[in-house]
């Protein structure tokens, strides 16, 4: 995109600062996602254990 429309940069950024950035950010982002599913895992997975650990007729009081 910078290729086709260089005049959207201002001349004042450091056009391989920015692609490092951009580099940067992509990087972040998917570890952002994997950390996000991990966390959606290890939710699920303490619900689970906390049905298994805490009886129904307990949930109420002291669950």
């Amino acid at each position: 995109m910078l290729e086709q429309n260089p005049q959207i940069v201002p001349p004042s950024l450091d056009e391989p600062e920015l692609r490092a950035d951009l580099v940067a950010i992509d990087t972040l982002r998917t570890i952002l996602v994997r950390l996000s599913r991990l966390a959606e895992r290890a939710d699920d997975s303490d619900y689970a254990l906390g049905s298994d650990v805490c009886p129904r007729r307990w949930k109420a009081t002291a669950c």
